[in-house]
């Protein structure tokens, strides 16, 4: 997803920091970064852990079993299906099911399946689950910024801990400044960008062929 990196240092904070019944169901699933630490396992920990932050239950979403069980577990109505092998902790594959049918394959990890499961959910115009409600509103309008206007009291809790600190040269409605032109440029306004090219070399001089006209 497209801000779940950026977020992920202040989300991993704000999730140690959890107590009560929620901190020990996190506690477990960050443990496991200290074990064996990567993007994609991480990105992992991260999306099970917020789950559980908000008050929901990861086990709405995932599925984990081992591979040979496979079409044992496909009878869901919406579920990211993790698939181990017998010797290895990562997945061996990941898949998205919806209404019973594994609709889509090798998605590689959760966190893209994530992203793919709230595009099928879009374009088939489906409901969020009524028990992710608030994780899915997260996926939304923080993850991928889609109508994130105006955000339940639920996930506006951890939101000003994770908004840009009020130094940040770049506030959020002018996130690129640099690139437009400064007010005194001599370029006419029909060409803003110009200055960000290389300059132009001076053109040559045509020079006829010593041939021509002979």
């Amino acid at each position: 997803m497209r801000n779940l990196d950026s977020y992920t240092p202040r989300l991993l904070n704000i999730m140690r920091a959890k107590g009560g019944v929620p901190g020990t169901k996190i506690r477990p699933i960050l443990d496991t970064l200290n074990q064996r630490d990567s993007i994609e396992r991480r990105r992992d920990a991260v999306i099970r852990s917020l789950i559980e932050y908000l008050g929901e239950s990861g086990v709405e979403l995932f599925l984990d079993c081992q591979e040979a069980d496979r079409h044992e577990n496909t009878h869901h109505i919406l579920k990211v299906l993790v698939l181990h092998a017998a010797t290895d902790e990562d997945p061996v594959d990941v898949s998205i099911i919806i209404e019973g049918n594994e609709v889509l394959t090798k998605c590689d990890n959760t966190a893209k399946a994530c992203t793919l499961l709230m595009g099928l959910l879009y374009a088939l115009n489906l409901e969020y689950p009524a028990k992710l409600k608030y994780t899915f509103e997260v996926f939304q309008k923080l993850f991928l910024e889609l109508d994130g206007i105006k955000l339940s009291s639920k996930v506006q809790s951890p939101y000003p801990q994770l908004s840009p600190t009020p130094n940040s040269a770049l506030p959020p409605t002018q996130p690129y400044p640099q690139l437009s032109p400064t007010p005194n440029s001599a370029l006419p306004p029909t060409q803003p960008y110009l200055q960000l090219s290389p300059t132009p070399t001076q053109p040559y001089p045509y020079q006829p062929d010593s041939q021509e006209g002979q």
